[in-house]
Protein backbone atom coordinates (compact mmCIF):
# COMPACT_ATOMS: atom_id res chain seq x y z
CA UNK A 1 0.00 0.00 0.00
CA UNK A 2 1.05 3.54 -0.67
CA UNK A 3 -0.46 7.03 -0.91
CA UNK A 4 -1.00 9.35 -3.82
CA UNK A 5 -1.89 13.02 -3.58
CA UNK A 6 -4.69 14.08 -5.88
CA UNK A 7 -4.74 17.82 -6.53
CA UNK A 8 -7.85 19.80 -5.67
CA UNK A 9 -8.12 22.53 -8.27
CA UNK A 10 -9.62 25.98 -7.76
CA UNK A 11 -11.13 27.43 -10.94
CA UNK A 12 -11.93 31.15 -10.92
CA UNK A 13 -14.54 33.04 -13.01
CA UNK A 14 -12.02 33.49 -15.82
CA UNK A 15 -11.46 29.72 -15.82
CA UNK A 16 -7.90 30.09 -14.57
CA UNK A 17 -6.84 27.14 -12.48
CA UNK A 18 -4.67 26.83 -9.41
CA UNK A 19 -3.94 23.87 -7.18
CA UNK A 20 -5.67 24.72 -3.93
CA UNK A 21 -4.82 21.60 -1.89
CA UNK A 22 -4.44 17.83 -2.15
CA UNK A 23 -6.36 14.77 -1.05
CA UNK A 24 -4.31 11.85 0.21
CA UNK A 25 -5.58 8.57 -1.26
CA UNK A 26 -4.42 5.03 -0.44
CA UNK A 27 -3.61 2.72 -3.35
CA UNK A 28 -2.78 -0.97 -3.58
CA UNK A 29 0.09 -2.52 -5.54
CA UNK A 30 -1.92 -2.26 -8.79
CA UNK A 31 -2.54 1.46 -8.26
CA UNK A 32 -6.23 1.04 -7.37
CA UNK A 33 -8.26 1.77 -4.28
CA UNK A 34 -7.94 -1.26 -1.99
CA UNK A 35 -10.84 -3.67 -1.83
CA UNK A 36 -13.32 -3.96 1.04
CA UNK A 37 -10.88 -6.24 2.89
CA UNK A 38 -8.65 -3.23 3.44
CA UNK A 39 -11.55 -1.19 4.80
CA UNK A 40 -12.55 -4.03 7.12
CA UNK A 41 -8.92 -4.27 8.23
CA UNK A 42 -9.10 -0.70 9.48
CA UNK A 43 -11.51 -1.93 12.14
CA UNK A 44 -8.62 -3.90 13.68
CA UNK A 45 -5.80 -2.48 15.77
CA UNK A 46 -3.16 -3.90 13.40
CA UNK A 47 -4.89 -2.61 10.26
CA UNK A 48 -5.29 0.81 11.79
CA UNK A 49 -1.61 0.90 12.83
CA UNK A 50 -0.61 -0.06 9.28
CA UNK A 51 -2.71 2.80 7.89
CA UNK A 52 -1.19 5.25 10.37
CA UNK A 53 2.37 4.17 9.43
CA UNK A 54 1.66 4.65 5.71
CA UNK A 55 -0.01 7.99 6.37
CA UNK A 56 2.76 9.33 8.61
CA UNK A 57 5.41 8.56 6.00
CA UNK A 58 3.32 9.97 3.14
CA UNK A 59 2.46 13.17 4.97
CA UNK A 60 6.08 13.74 5.96
CA UNK A 61 7.09 13.42 2.31
CA UNK A 62 4.30 15.69 1.10
CA UNK A 63 4.42 18.37 3.79
CA UNK A 64 7.86 18.25 5.34
CA UNK A 65 9.43 20.87 3.08
CA UNK A 66 6.18 22.54 1.95
CA UNK A 67 4.76 24.62 4.77
CA UNK A 68 2.12 26.27 2.56
CA UNK A 69 0.68 23.01 1.23
CA UNK A 70 -2.65 21.67 2.56
CA UNK A 71 -3.68 18.00 2.51
CA UNK A 72 -7.03 16.38 3.23
CA UNK A 73 -7.01 12.86 4.63
CA UNK A 74 -9.89 10.39 4.88
CA UNK A 75 -10.49 8.25 7.91
CA UNK A 76 -13.15 5.63 8.52
CA UNK A 77 -15.52 5.92 11.48
CA UNK A 78 -14.30 2.54 12.75
CA UNK A 79 -10.79 3.95 13.19
CA UNK A 80 -12.01 6.35 15.86
CA UNK A 81 -12.28 3.50 18.38
CA UNK A 82 -8.50 3.21 18.65
CA UNK A 83 -6.43 5.34 20.99
CA UNK A 84 -3.65 5.20 18.38
CA UNK A 85 -5.89 7.15 15.97
CA UNK A 86 -6.52 9.90 18.52
CA UNK A 87 -2.78 10.08 19.21
CA UNK A 88 -2.12 10.28 15.47
CA UNK A 89 -4.62 13.14 15.10
CA UNK A 90 -3.01 15.02 18.01
CA UNK A 91 0.39 14.49 16.43
CA UNK A 92 -0.88 15.84 13.09
CA UNK A 93 -2.19 18.97 14.79
CA UNK A 94 1.09 19.51 16.65
CA UNK A 95 3.32 18.84 13.65
CA UNK A 96 1.37 20.35 10.77
CA UNK A 97 -1.04 22.81 12.45
CA UNK A 98 -3.67 23.67 9.81
CA UNK A 99 -1.93 21.93 6.90
CA UNK A 100 -3.93 18.73 7.40
CA UNK A 101 -7.72 18.50 7.37
CA UNK A 102 -9.59 15.32 8.26
CA UNK A 103 -12.67 13.95 6.54
CA UNK A 104 -14.57 11.12 8.20
CA UNK A 105 -15.96 9.00 5.39
CA UNK A 106 -19.44 7.66 4.89
CA UNK A 107 -19.86 4.05 3.89
CA UNK A 108 -22.94 2.14 2.82
CA UNK A 109 -21.35 -0.95 4.28
CA UNK A 110 -21.39 -1.04 8.06
CA UNK A 111 -17.86 -2.17 8.74
CA UNK A 112 -18.00 -1.58 12.46
CA UNK A 113 -20.08 0.64 14.66
CA UNK A 114 -18.80 2.51 17.67
CA UNK A 115 -20.29 4.68 20.35
CA UNK A 116 -18.53 7.92 21.14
Amino acid sequence: MYSIFQPIINVNKSLNTKIDSYEMLIRNEEGHFPEIGFIKGLATADGNKQWIAISEQSLQSALGAHQNRKVYINIEPCQMQFNSMWQFLKQLRTTYKNQVAVEITERHEHVHSITI
